[in-house]
């Protein structure tokens, strides 16, 4: 499994990294090819319809999102990472943490004024309302797994500028 979308929460680089990775990430969402490959098609076929609309809605490239998926996971939902040093796995399809994928869930849930188990229907809620996510979630709903990880991405390329050149 690939080090991107789970390298990007577990490393906290120094002020010079923080500028190439910007430099690199304004790149990708500018220069990012507008095609895929067959092989990468054929792969996501399953989920292509979902990727694109999440791409759409994020504004991440699309060539950008299936690339990753296939970096990271080759194109398995099922798809766990290896442990980092603080304890913790990446899972699914784009490989997220836990903790982003809820954070995301819950950004989603309030961005459509929803309760997270309305936002989310069949996530876990414990008796007192507390809803969470659950590594299995992150593995066995490849939706889910696309929609968090796309967002977040967009919102990486977002927060790193467009084109952090200007």
């Amino acid at each position: 499994v690939g080090p991107g979308m789970a390298a990007i929460d577990a490393v906290v680089p120094g002020a010079e990294e923080v500028d190439a990775v910007a430099a690199d990430m304004g790149a990708m969402r500018r220069n990012y090819p507008a095609e895929s490959s067959v092989e990468i098609l054929s792969e996501l076929e399953e989920h292509g319809d979902l990727i694109a609309g999440a791409a759409e809605e994020y504004d991440v490239p699309l060539a950008l999102v299936q690339n990753l998926i296939m970096g990271e996971s080759s194109g398995d939902p099922g798809a766990i990472g290896r442990e980092t040093t603080a304890g913790w796995h990446a899972h699914g399809l784009m490989q997220l943490a836990l903790t982003t994928a809820q954070e995301q869930a819950e950004e989603i849930a309030e961005d459509l004024n929803l309760p997270i188990d309305e936002a989310f229907e069949g996530i876990r809620c414990d008796p007192n309302g507390r809803c969470a996510l659950t590594e299995e979630d992150l593995r066995n709903r490849p939706d889910w797994n696309i929609i968090l990880g796309t967002r977040y991405l967009g919102e990486k390329l977002d927060e790193w500028g467009n084109d952090p050149l200007d």
